[in-house]
């Protein structure tokens, strides 16, 4: 399980700590995000994985 973290400021200038709550693999290397504060997007990571530790994500059927 993956889990990402994001500070996110609010209008009194607090904190909110901003976590991925739900996943869904679409196509290719797209993956459809959900945040605890209801926030809904599309992620393309196609162009993200570099380096040797993400060249198996490369390969469509692995990813």
């Amino acid at each position: 399980m993956l889990y990402i973290c994001i500070g996110k400021r609010n209008k009194k200038n607090s904190v909110k700590l901003v976590t991925i709550t739900n996943t869904k693999y679409r196509k290719e290397f797209k993956i459809f995000l959900k945040f605890n504060d209801w926030v809904t997007g599309m992620v393309d990571l196609k162009n993200h994985l570099d380096g040797e530790i993400f060249k198996p994500l490369k390969n469509q059927d692995y990813f």
